[in-house]
């Protein structure tokens, strides 16, 4: 428990210091080793699914005409890791790395200051850290690129319009 208030003060003394930047890496370091290195069985009981099902995914190399019970990109994924690794720490791991490479990329699209990014993970954290990072692996996923794309198109939209005045 303690471990979860530290990280929320670290990301709220972020929302009003001048080393703001600091803080927000600072953060985001500590979220995602969280993330990354918690036990395997939390998550509730779809963690007993995932892991279940990345023990029985091939490898890459084995892959054509497995009949997975999961999309293509998140039965790509497993398969992947499963070619480096058999220990589902591995694929957490590596879940991690990309699911926070994602959250970064799409706060640094934005047009807030580390102030404001601080706040933003802060809330995150607050409220939806503990289910989207470890209950809903796979839809986790699928918001942050949803959110990447909705971003995109409010930029594209923004200059298309600035372009056609």
């Amino acid at each position: 428990m303690l471990m979860y208030i530290c990280v929320a003060f670290i990301l709220f003394m972020g929302t009003f210091t001048k080393q703001a930047k600091w803080f927000y890496y600072l953060g985001v370091l500590f979220l995602w080793t969280m993330m990354a290195f918690r036990h395997i069985d939390m998550g509730g009981f779809d963690a007993v699914f995932y892991q279940k099902f990345f023990d029985e995914v091939p490898p890459i190399w084995s892959l054509y005409n497995y009949d997975s019970n999961y999309t293509w990109a998140y039965t790509l994924l497993n398969s992947l890791v499963k070619t480096l690794s058999d220990q589902y720490i591995v694929y957490q791991i590596i879940y991690s790395i990309i699911a926070f490479s994602i959250l970064c990329h799409l706060l640094d699209k934005t047009a807030l200051n580390y102030k404001e990014k601080c706040l933003f993970i802060l809330f995150f954290y607050c409220f939806r850290y503990m289910w989207d990072m470890w209950v809903i692996l796979r839809q986790n996923m699928a918001d942050l690129i949803f959110g990447h794309l909705v971003l995109y198109y409010m930029i594209y939209g923004r200059i298309t319009r600035k372009i056609k005045q």
